[in-house]
C-alpha cells in the first residue's frame, strides 16, 4: 500500500482527490524524508514555475483557475515545495473573495450558497497551514469561521450532515466521508490554531462528535456507508478516514486513548480489503450521483485513499 502510495500510481484528479493523495505523502515524508522526491513529481504534473493546468471535475480544461473550493488543499501542500510560487496567492485571493461578512467561505450554485464539511479540509485547513507559513492572521480567522460554521449548522443532535443549502436544507445525514471532512478537517486544523476560546470551543465539539462516531464502530473496526444504518453496508474509505482522523488527532494531544485503540482496529479490520498490489476496494463512488448512488451498495477502487491510509499509517 505504501508503495503505490509513494508513486505516479497515486495521482488523482487535482483537487480533494489528488489533495487527500499529497497530504499522505506529505504525512510520510514527515518520517522520511526521502519521500520528498515523489511529493514533488506529483505537484510537477500541475504546476510548473509560474503556472498550474489541470482537468476540472467536468472534464473541462482549466489554466490558472480555481473552479471550487475543493480545489484548495493541493495549493497548501504547494506551499511546503515552493512558497514562492505565485498560485498560492490566487489561492489565498479565491479564499478571500468567496467569504461571507462573517468569514464563512462556501460555495456558490445556481445562485444558492452550499456549506459543507469538505471545506473543513479543503478549506480551513490549507488557510490554517498558509496562515502559519506565512504569517497572516487574517487567513487564520477565516479558517477558524469556517470550521466553527460547520459545527454549528451541519451538526445537530448525533446528527453530522454532509451538505447544506444556506439557510437551511440539509442533505447527507451521517455519510461516512462526510464525516471525514469533519473530523480529519479538525484534527489536522485545530493543532494549527492560536490559543484561545474558538480553539477550545473546536476541541469541545470534536471530542463530542468523535464519541458519536467511535458509538456506531462495527466489530470489524470500520464502519458503514451511511454510519448508523446497516443496510447501506460496510464502506472503506469512510472507515480508512475516520481512522487517519482518529489516529492523527490521538497523536497530536486532541483525542484519548480510545481513539488510538479504535484507530488500530480500523487498520486491522481494512486488510482483508486492501488488494496485493496494495489499494484499497469497497470504496463508494465519488459523490455526483446523490445519496441514492451512496446508498445502494455500488463500490469500486479509488486511489484517492491511499492517501487516508498513508495518514493513518504515519500516525499509528
Amino acid at each position: 500500500m505504501e508503495k503505490r502510495l509513494l508513486l505516479l500510481d497515486s495521482i488523482q484528479t487535482f483537487g480533494w482527490m489528488e489533495g487527500c493523495v499529497l497530504d499522505g505523502i506529505y504525512d510520510c515524508l514527515k518520517k522520511d524524508g526521502e519521500y520528498s522526491k515523489v511529493f514533488i513529481t506529483h505537484l510537477n504534473k500541475y504546476f510548473d514555475q509560474n503556472n498550474f493546468f489541470y482537468e476540472g471535475y467536468n472534464n473541462e480544461k482549466l489554466e490558472n483557475i480555481i473552479n471550487n473550493v475543493e480545489s484548495l488543499l493541493p495549493f497548501a501542500m504547494l506551499a511546503k515545495a515552493n512558497p514562492n510560487h505565485p498560485a498560492i496567492q490566487k489561492a489565498i485571493d479565491y479564499c478571500i473573495y468567496n467569504a461571507d461578512e462573517n468569514g464563512n467561505i462556501t460555495d456558490e450554485k445556481n445562485g444558492k450558497r452550499i456549506a459543507k464539511t469538505e471545506e473543513c479540509y479543503n478549506v480551513s485547513y490549507p488557510l490554517a497551514m498558509l496562515s502559519t507559513q506565512y504569517n497572516r492572521p487574517e487567513l487564520m480567522s477565516l479558517s477558524i469561521s469556517t470550521l466553527k460554521y460547520r459545527y454549528q449548522y451541519l451538526e445537530i443532535d448525533s446528527q453530522v450532515y454532509q451538505r447544506m443549502i444556506i439557510p437551511k436544507d440539509k442533505y447527507f445525514s451521517n455519510w461516512g466521508r462526510g464525516i471525514v471532512w469533519l473530523i480529519l478537517g479538525s484534527v489536522k486544523t485545530i493543532p494549527l490554531l492560536p490559543e484561545g476560546d474558538d480553539k477550545e470551543w473546536l476541541k469541545n465539539e470534536l471530542e463530542k462528535t468523535v464519541e458519536m462516531v467511535l458509538s456506531l464502530q462495527q466489530d470489524n473496526g470500520l464502519w458503514y456507508c451511511f454510519i448508523n444504518d446497516s443496510k447501506t453496508g460496510i464502506e472503506t474509505s469512510g472507515s480508512a478516514g475516520i481512522a487517519a482522523a482518529l489516529a492523527y488527532g490521538y497523536k497530536n494531544g486532541l483525542l484519548n486513548k480510545k481513539s488510538k485503540e479504535a484507530a488500530h482496529k480500523t487498520w486491522e479490520g481494512l486488510s482483508p480489503y486492501i488488494t496485493a498490489d496494495g489499494l484499497l476496494t469497497v470504496t463508494s463512488q465519488v459523490n455526483k450521483g446523490g445519496e441514492i448512488l451512496q446508498r445502494d451498495g455500488f463500490r469500486v477502487i479509488s486511489n484517492y485513499t491511499l492517501g487516508f491510509l498513508g495518514i493513518l499509517e504515519s500516525a499509528i
